[in-house]
Formats: C-alpha cells, structure tokens, sequence
C-alpha cells in the first residue's frame, strides 16, 4: 500500500523527486 502510494506520488511529481534525487546526490557529494 505505502509501495503505491510512493508510485503515484513519483508519478504525479516527477520533477519534484529528480530535484530531491539531485540535493541528496549534491549533499552526498559535499
């Protein structure tokens, strides 16, 4: 259930989670 949420949510907000994909990877890189 939580699984499909996720997706749903990735797939309404699909610039959101690449711009949060790209501050973890900056943070990751700092």
């Amino acid at each position: 259930e939580a699984a499909a949420e996720e997706a749903a949510a990735a797939e309404a907000a699909p610039e959101e989670a690449a711009a949060e994909e790209a501050a973890a990877e900056e943070k990751a890189d700092s």
